[in-house]
């Protein structure tokens, strides 16, 4: 279990409830950042584009929020594929 502020209090039911609403929060936060760099990006196009993608209204959002889903996914496919042994590698009976 990863460390969390709450892990030492996690018995009581007030921090467990705490921890809830600071995790919807921060999620509702970082949602509404994201919506607003989306209409930053629509109202402020790039003024100097060089290559014909940077033409495009909040190309590089998308660019980069689907080449990071991109690596996720090959990261596990690598993992899975290749980098994992069976349970019984090691055995040499």
């Amino acid at each position: 279990m990863p460390f969390s502020i709450f892990s030492i209090l996690s018995s009581w039911p007030l921090a467990r409830s705490l921890e809830v609403k600071l995790k919807t929060n921060l999620q509702r936060l970082l949602l509404a950042a994201i919506v607003a760099v989306f209409f930053l990006g629509l109202a402020f196009p790039n003024p100097h584009p060089h290559f014909w993608w940077q033409k495009l209204p909040v190309f590089d959002m998308f660019f980069g929020f689907f080449g990071a889903i991109l690596i996720i996914v090959f990261a596990k496919w690598l993992g899975h594929n290749w980098l994992l042994k069976d349970q019984s590698f090691y055995d040499h009976d």
